[in-house]
Parts: C-alpha cells; structure tokens; sequence
C-alpha cells in the first residue's frame, strides 16, 4: 500500500514529466519501465520475459527497492542507474578542476560522490610553481560544495558529496570542525546581523548562528578517516605524527586523545564528522587496490572512480502469519519469517543490480572501466 505522502514523492521526484513539467506516467508504468530497462539486459528472450515478470513483481510489490537512480533514470537517454561513486583528487591544480568538472557530471547525472582530501597539501604549505601558499583542504571543499549547488542532481534532487580526510593530515583540526564552527566569512555575517538588528538574546544569537552553520558546506557530509596507529595512540595517551602528504615529511604532533574528544565533540554537537576505520577496511576488502573514501552516506567503501548501484530487501513483506498463534489476543499476530521467499528475493535483487551494472549510461568513462572490472553492488534491508 503506496501512502499518499508517497504518491506525492513519486509524482514530484520518480515519475516521468513532459516538456511542460506535467506527469505523463502512473507508478504501475514506472515500475514497468524499471523493469523493463534491467531484463532487457538478459542474454535471452526466455529470460528477458521471465525476468521481467520477476522483476516487475518484486518492485511493484515493495518487496524489492532500488535506489534512486534506477527509478528517475530507467528509459532516459542518460540511463545512469548508480546513486554512489569515489572521485579521486590529487594534489594538483588542474587535477582538482578535472574532479570539479566530474562531479558535475556524476551529480547532473543524479548520483552522489565521495571524495578522499587526504592528497592535498595542507592549509600555508608552499605551492613551488607560484611561490604562494595552499589555500588547504577546506578551501577546496567549499569550491567543490558550491559546484554541487550549481548541478542540482538530475533536475529532481539536491546533490550530495562526502568528505574524507584521514586523521594524521595536517588540517584535520580545522576539517572536525568545517561543520560546526562558523567560516571567517559567515562569522563577519553573524556579526553583522547580531549588530545591525541589536540581537542581544543567547537564543536568537544561538539561531542565527545555527541557520549559517545549517548552510556552511551544505551538500557534504564529513568522516574523519582513522588509522590503527592513531587508534592505539589514543588507547595508550600518545601524541601522533602529522604528516604532510606533498613530501611525506612530520609536520607536527597532536595529542591523540585530545583529537579524538574533539571528534566527539563535534559529532554530539552537530552530528559530524563520522569516522571510518580505514585501516580495517583495507585490511578485509577482497581486491589488491587501496580504498580511501566511501560514497555519500557512508555504508559502501569505493575505490577511486569506483560506482555502486543499490537496493533494498523490504523485511515486512518476508513474513507468514503463523497458523497457530500462541498469543491469543486478537490484536497481536504472530509471524514466521518466510525464508524460501527471502532467499529467492535476495537472489533477484544481486542478478537485477547485476544487470544494471551493463544497462548504466556512464557520465565518465573511468566509472565504465571500474564498474566493469569489479562490479560493485549493494543489497541492503529495510522495513
């Protein structure tokens, strides 16, 4: 049962539009059209038929969710149908300009990007080509946030990136805190509203600040990326070792525990930064390649230029009412979960994310190169 909240969401966001902005589908044909764009991807015309039916039933069911991507892109001209990707950044000027370019392109396609920060030199370092300093990695986060304002993500979503920076980088003080302390530029706006209006209450200063944090790098979420090292300096009240990723030379040395409460801190305060063991992720994942970022929300590490289309397996519908209820009030149900049903669920979820691995229109030809050589999918659970 589709709520009417839901119709409405699908009608503003999911369901295709003419020219003028007016809705020329049903839900019935969006589930038709999804499904329809991933069996066309079987081999056969027996398989395309069976797995439309397949896969029809599960969407229109709410037994099965994709992300998304597949529900706005299906049947486009620009079929991407990944809501994650990485985008690596090097420390390089026309590097960081191409990622810009690229972000634009993932996020007008309606995708979301991660980004690993970690190469670029720190906030003074010396630039040698200009004999300037680096303007830091904070600076480029905020370049990168207002790119994603300019691309709406596919005309119908706000764009989302996430930011990562590991935690022995030299900015990482002013990276826990890009989120909840205010800019040089939105403090000289605090001070100018508080003195043009006369604010003197704590509460109104309180939400005039909060309202220009709520906008201070609005399209990122941030994850400071933990080493093992870092973990056992905390553990054992050591200091740790900054190091400047231009020369990989010790720039300075932090208390580690005094970082971490200052993670903490922040994360109590305003919800970010998360953290991400990287370490650990490096050491588990399954290919010979080094991960240094995961997509937007944080739940799937990627590789550099690295894309993954996602789903959900809605638990509510994997259930059986019990045929013998031990509760006997009549206003609570027993149930079993259906096994045989989760299991052929699953199976049909990996093969339709699969397939969407070949039906993607990629905005860049290095998400191609990389979707095609792992094949990265997620199925994930829900209700």
């Amino acid at each position: 049962m589709i709520t009417e909240n839901a119709k409405k969401l699908l009608r503003e966001r999911y369901l295709m539009k003419n020219e003028q902005g007016e809705v020329i589908e049903t839900i019935s044909e969006m589930w038709d059209r999804v499904a329809t764009v991933i069996s066309n991807e079987e081999e056969t015309e027996e398989n395309r038929l069976k797995y439309f039916d397949e896969f029809y039933r599960i969407l229109s069911s709410m037994e099965f969710v994709p992300n998304s991507p597949a529900l706005m892109n299906s049947g486009l001209k620009n079929q991407y149908l990944s809501a994650c990707n990485v985008l690596p950044i090097d420390d390089d000027m026309e590097d960081i300009f191409e990622t810009v370019k690229q972000l634009a392109l993932v996020n007008k396609a309606g995708a979301g990007t991660g980004f690993a920060f970690s190469r670029l030199r720190p906030r003074g370092d010396k630039v040698g080509s200009t004999g300037g300093v680096s303007s830091g990695v904070i600076s480029f986060m905020r370049t990168m946030n207002e790119a994603t304002n300019t691309v709406k993500q596919g005309g119908r979503r706000k764009g989302a990136n996430m930011g990562v920076l590991r935690v022995d980088h030299p900015d990482i003080m002013d990276f826990i805190s890009a989120k909840g302390v205010l800019s040089e530029k939105n403090e000289a706006i605090f001070n100018k509203i508080v003195k043009q209006l006369g604010v003197t209450s704590k509460e109104d200063k309180e939400y005039i600040e909060q309202s220009l944090l709520d906008n201070q790098l609005s399209n990122f979420n941030i994850s400071a990326a933990v080493t093992d090292k870092f973990m056992k300096a905390v553990e054992n009240k050591e200091h740790y070792s900054l190091i400047n990723p231009r020369n990989n030379k010790e720039v300075n040395r932090l208390y580690a525990p005094d970082v971490w409460d200052k993670i903490i801190e922040y994360a109590y305060k305003n919800g970010e930064p998360g953290i991400i063991f990287l370490d650990t992720i490096n050491k588990f994942h399954p290919v010979n390649e080094e991960i240094e970022s995961v997509n937007v929300c944080g739940e799937q590490p990627l590789l550099p230029y690295e894309s993954c289309t996602l789903g959900a397996v809605n638990l509510s519908k994997m259930l059986v009412e019990k045929t013998s209820p031990r509760n006997t009030n009549t206003l609570t149900k027993d149930y079993d979960i259906d096994w045989g049903k989760l299991g052929h669920t699953v199976r049909l979820a990996v093969r339709f994310l699969d397939n969407a691995v070949e039906a993607n229109v990629y905005p860049l030809p290095e998400l191609e190169e990389m979707a095609m050589k792992y094949r990265k999918i997620g199925v994930g659970i829900m209700g």
